[in-house]
Parts: C-alpha cells; structure tokens; sequence
C-alpha cells in the first residue's frame, strides 16, 4: 500500500508560464485544469506531452516534428484539463500571445493538482 499527498497550486500566468521548458515536476499523477483565459490568441498557452527521451528545455522547430511529441492541446473552455503521468512523460507549456494587442490583459489561470508518495 502507498501513502500519497496531493499538492493543489492555482498559477495566474501573464506572459511564459513554462521558463524551463520541457521538465517533469517528480509527481506520480499531475492534473491541470484551465480556469480563465484572457485575451490570449489561439494556439497560445499550448499544454505538451513528451516521450522520456525528450531533452529538458524548450524544444526545437526539429523537436516539434519528432516523434517524441506524443501530444498537444491548446485549452480553451473553462474546465478543460490534462492528466499526464509525470515520472512516465516530460511536459511544457508554451507561451502566452496576445489576441489584441492594444490590450493591457492577458493572463491564463490554471489549477494543478499534482499527487506524490509520501
């Protein structure tokens, strides 16, 4: 039997919610739950899963065309979410544009849930 602890953070992001690029966080499970979105283009603020062999930083155009980029979702809608097994997979995010440029928001709130052994 395993002890585990879960670990709730909510992320308001304004500009590059992902500085280190591709990593793992050491989680067993990781849920991510997208909250708001504001004035951020489509195709900003794309949430990415990487096979193991994937190196740790942000990716390269070749990277992006690899087979190692085992999926990607650009969330939308309030409640949208990604569940990843983190000691299985790398993840990133990318990111933030802004739709309108004149505009002095933009901002992406998320909600993780990230649950370790003890």
């Amino acid at each position: 039997i395993y002890d585990y602890a879960a670990m709730q953070t909510a992320y308001r992001v304004t500009f590059d919610p992902g500085p280190e690029g591709v990593h793992q966080d050491s989680a067993v499970l990781t849920a991510v739950i997208l909250i708001n979105r504001v004035n951020c283009k489509n195709k900003s603020a794309v949430n990415r899963i990487w096979s193991l062999d994937q190196k740790y930083g942000k990716p390269t155009t070749k990277d992006l065309s690899s087979d190692r980029l085992l999926y990607e979702i650009c969330m939308m809608e309030l409640f949208d979410t990604i569940l990843f097994l983190d000691r299985k997979v790398k993840h990133e995010v990318t990111k933030l544009e802004k739709l309108v440029e004149y505009e002095d928001v933009l901002l992406r709130d998320v909600l993780t849930f990230e649950i370790r052994k003890k």
